[in-house]
């Protein structure tokens, strides 16, 4: 159970990268050393968690960029996972959601984000996804805020309802993700 737990931030912090396709590719003026910091909350039928992750740009080679998520959910350190991102193709293919999850742009706009005394001139889109793995079924509705002022995937803010459709144990989880800090390198 513990692992279907935290399948939905996973789901949701690979789903924060994906972009309309009218969007710029967030990565081409990226270098070697950017980083984003946020904070993530988790609530589901199996408890409250929090996570940090940072998201950088780990390596910068001729028309690639590999993206490195490390996540330290409730005090513990986990892996971290590396994404090439191929520079050449559109970003909305890149580092969105994982294999075998369909999603769809439904709606988008405009607003602006503030965030302790900072304020984001951000594009919003909402994302619906589903998936099915082991005759499981999970729905899942991300509403992403980004900023062309932070760096890695102009994340701001981000929040999902996951609803995993389990004849055993049936389960809503709720994810928010914030953005805490970032810096471009020099």
């Amino acid at each position: 159970m513990m692992l279907r737990t935290k399948v939905p931030i996973l789901i949701v912090l690979a789903a924060a990268g994906q972009l309309a396709a009218a969007d710029a590719h967030p990565l081409q003026n990226a270098k070697a050393g950017d980083w984003a910091k946020y904070a993530v909350s988790i609530e589901s039928g199996a408890g409250k968690h929090s996570c940090v992750a940072t998201v950088r740009i780990a390596a910068v080679k001729k028309g690639q960029e590999t993206i490195r998520t490390e996540n330290v959910m409730d005090k513990k350190k986990l892996p971290p996972r590396d994404v090439v991102v191929d520079l050449s193709k559109p970003y909305q293919s890149q580092y969105s959601l994982p294999e075998g999850v369909e999603g769809k742009v439904v709606e988008e706009g405009k607003e602006q984000v503030t965030l302790g005394d900072k304020t984001y001139n951000c594009t919003w889109v909402i994302v619906k996804a589903s998936s099915k793995a082991d005759g499981v079924e999970t729905e899942f509705e991300n509403k992403i805020w980004r900023c062309a002022d932070v760096p890695v995937n102009g994340v701001v803010k981000s929040e999902c309802q996951a609803t995993v459709k389990d004849p055993r144990q049936a389960m809503v989880s709720k994810t928010t993700q914030v953005l805490e800090a970032f810096e471009r390198a020099k």
